[in-house]
């Protein structure tokens, strides 16, 4: 028996294990090798490296029997044949004679056939997996009749980046499915073993657990998955998630769809051209022209005006050459009547991925209405830069950033400057250097503001002198109410501003004078009554020259009149917006005229004796004047005159104060509250100091207040008003030896303290 069976036997004696016996399945595992009588670790020592020769020692010194399996050993072959690996299931055992322990009884089963075929299967079921997870394409191996996910590749999870599949069985995994064709599907290869595809299934699923469920469309092959006895244990799922490329063929075809509709509705001449600039296809209402895209794609030529024929042919051709868009403007003759009308003709080129050109997509619209508006335009712009031209005053158009756009005749006339020198920024080069960089600020302030602008600056002639002018503008806005920038009036006024600087001069020496009275007194009065009488001289020339120079403002607003009544103007926005706001600033022009007016008329009236005023009987006729300001800016007004109910002052001088302050508070109020203002006189040092306090938008007093009673100085532009009523109160209280104090700040109002400097208090 021991000779015949295929596992190797050997019987190992002593404890040098010699090998008294051995049978042929044993010597065929050592070929060539003399086994018999001789040690295991002699006669084979890769036993012995492995330590099988220690397991022997083992049980031969226990007599407890050892086994192992799969053992692998690497045999040497005697024939020149490279080592060869074997594995073993062996079976060590204690060997007794007479009751003694004399050696060890080896059993050993080679068993490297079913390890190596194991292993490849391994290798295999590996590397099928391996296949599955890097496979770009989804695919899931489905278990058992309830379909459990038992493998899910990555590209496979992708799909359902939201929700865990592994483990679940595919109703419980993705329950939205039971109520597809799916389930039917799979459960006819699962009882076939006949494999189903489909292409662009639509599937309702959600990628994300408590998701809305979306259309997903997917290809897929399902096959059978058998066992070793050929039985079907499962299903292997190949699917690819084509949604995107089925919405963008859907995409496509609605969009041809909707541009072969477009263009059989539309009014215009939709055509398209192959790559070489043969037209393919024109729209049906290019048949009003009479003229089928025969001969060779180029018949549309004929319905072209003769005079227009070739340099579209030369416009089309040099597009197509270098695949540029294609524009021309070109007459077409309508076949009903023979009349040729203006269309606007454009192409654009259509590129592969690569970027060659394929094909090209034009259209030809109507444009002959819009010609001859153009023309029209046209000419009525030339009608009005004449008339500009010659109107005897400077206007300028300016853009939204504040660059100027236009300036007319007399600016260039008056400075010398060229249109090239003085558009943009470059009128400011013509304004004296002195006045160049406050005059710009100025101007750009007023133009992020979007508010009035004017200033006086000096002006350089064309010989070089410079001459005082004044310059006034108002925004202007679009039809949308946008704001598209400034219009303005340039005004000479250098004789009435030569007259204000030397008042303002006389003035300067008055006080000055009057610092040195003490050591010169009677000179003092001699030179009061000449400066006096001086004053009054210039105050009354003021007055002339302001009234001298209203006429040719109304002259001005005259010749715009007849321009109005005299030029038509057809569908200009910018036109339309430009002539009222010219009007606008005449009209603010004269405002500011009618104040410098006022100037005069006021230092005049600061010459008037003292009399006693009753504060309170003021007060309440200065709030009648200004009731509906009041009302407006739903005021509530307080008073408090006990310190001193009357003062010795002129009553016209203390009635413009209070008339300025009072209207300063209102204009300015809050549009989130009501206006509250207190008005109260207090005595300081021997002198009344009138207190107006309001909680109205005020402003930054540290910032502004140097120059908050300068002439024209307007720190809100969302009101009307010349910036020439503080400027007049501050001159007021100036001229009776007093001083002004503010205090403010942005959003929480503003509080006037006036020290009345000779005015005598009364009462208590």
């Amino acid at each position: 028996m021991f000779e015949q069976t295929p596992a190797a036997i050997c019987l190992l004696r002593g404890p040098a294990h010699h090998v008294t016996y051995y049978n042929p399945a044993c010597q065929a595992l050592f070929p060539g090798r003399d086994l018999h009588g001789q040690p295991a670790a002699q006669v084979l020592p890769e036993a012995a490296a492995n330590g099988f020769v220690a397991l022997l020692d083992r049980v031969y010194r226990t007599g407890q029997p050892c086994t192992s399996l799969e053992v692998p050993l690497v045999v040497n072959l005697h024939n020149g044949q490279p080592p060869r690996p074997l594995f073993f299931n062996f079976t060590y055992n204690a060997y007794r004679e007479a009751g003694q322990l004399t050696g060890v009884l080896v059993f050993a089963y080679d068993v490297t056939e079913q390890v190596l075929s194991r292993q490849a299967a391994e290798r295999q079921r590996q590397l099928l997996h391996q296949l599955y997870e890097e496979a770009p394409v989804p695919i899931a191996v489905l278990d058992g009749p309830t379909w459990v996910y038992e493998l899910v590749n990555p590209a496979y999870q992708r799909v359902f980046p939201g929700r865990v599949l592994l483990g679940r069985p595919l109703l419980e995994a993705l329950p939205e499915v039971a109520d597809s064709p799916m389930p039917a599907i799979l459960a006819q290869v699962y009882r076939t073993g006949e494999p189903y595809s489909a292409q662009e299934m639509p599937l309702n699923l959600a990628r994300y657990d408590d998701a809305a469920p979306e259309v997903i469309y997917g290809s897929f092959t399902c096959q059978a998955r058998r066992n070793t006895q050929g039985e079907v244990d499962g299903l292997v799922f190949f699917a690819t998630d084509v949604s995107e490329q089925v919405r963008a063929r859907q995409q496509a075809q609605q969009s041809e769809a909707r541009f072969r509709h477009l263009t059989e509705t539309t009014p215009l001449v939709v055509w398209e051209a192959d790559a070489q600039g043969h037209t393919t296809y024109l729209s049906p209402h290019w048949e009003q022209f009479g003229h089928p895209s025969a001969d060779g794609g180029g018949g549309w030529l004929q319905a072209v005006h003769p005079d227009d024929r070739q340099p579209t042919l030369d416009a089309w051709q040099t597009a197509v050459h270098r695949g540029q868009p294609f524009q021309a403007e070109l007459r077409l003759r309508e076949a009903a009547t023979g009349t040729y009308r203006w269309h606007l003709d454009r192409a654009v080129p259509v590129r592969d991925a690569e970027g060659q050109v394929v094909q090209w997509v034009g259209a030809a619209s109507d444009i002959h209405e819009l010609k001859h508006l153009q023309q029209t335009l046209l000419e009525s712009e030339q009608y009005f830069r004449n008339m500009a031209d010659h109107v005897p005053a400077i206007l300028w158009v300016t853009d939204p950033t504040g660059s100027c756009t236009y300036l007319n005749r007399p600016w260039y006339d008056y400075t010398g400057q060229t249109e090239r020198e003085a558009l943009g920024f470059g009128w400011l080069n013509a304004v004296h250097p002195e006045d160049a960089a406050a005059t710009e600020t100025a101007f750009r302030d007023a133009n992020a503001r979007q508010s009035d602008f004017r200033v006086i600056y000096r002006l350089r002639r064309p010989n070089g002198h410079y001459r005082w002018a004044i310059d006034a503008a108002t925004p202007r806005f679009d039809a949308q109410g946008h704001f598209a920038g400034m219009v303005g009036v340039v005004l000479d006024v250098h004789e009435q501003q030569t007259v204000e600087h030397a008042r303002q001069q006389l003035t300067a020496e008055l006080r000055l004078a009057r610092d040195e009275a003490q050591a010169l007194n009677q000179e003092l009065r001699t030179a009061n009554q000449q400066l006096v009488r001086t004053n009054l001289d210039l105050d009354n020339f003021v007055y002339a020259a302001s009234h001298d120079l209203k006429q040719p403002v109304h002259n001005l607003g005259g010749l715009l009149d007849e321009l109005l009544r005299s030029v038509q103007i057809i569908d200009s926005a910018e036109e339309l917006v430009l002539l009222p706001l010219i009007r606008q600033a005449l009209q603010q022009l004269s405002l500011t005229i009618d104040d410098l007016a006022a100037l005069g008329q006021a230092q005049q009236a600061s010459a008037g004796p003292a009399e006693p005023v009753p504060l309170a009987e003021l007060t309440a006729e200065v709030l009648r004047t200004l009731e509906p300001q009041a009302h407006a800016a739903r005021a509530h007004v307080t008073t408090n005159f006990t310190a001193c109910p009357t003062l010795a002052f002129p009553r016209a001088n203390l009635r413009t104060v209070l008339l300025n302050l009072v209207s300063n508070a209102l204009k300015y109020a809050h549009p989130d509250r009501p206006a509250r203002i207190h008005i109260e006189m207090r005595r300081s040092d021997d002198q009344a100091v009138l207190v107006v306090q309001d909680n109205g938008l005020g402003f930054d007093a540290e910032k502004y207040g140097a120059e908050l009673f300068h002439l024209f100085r307007r720190l809100h532009g969302h009101t009307a008003g010349s910036g020439v009523g503080l400027y007049l109160v501050h001159r007021i209280v100036q001229a009776a030896g007093g001083r002004i104090e503010v205090e403010s700040q942005e959003g929480q109002g503003a509080t006037f303290r006036l020290w009345l400097g000779g005015g005598e208090a009364e009462g208590e």
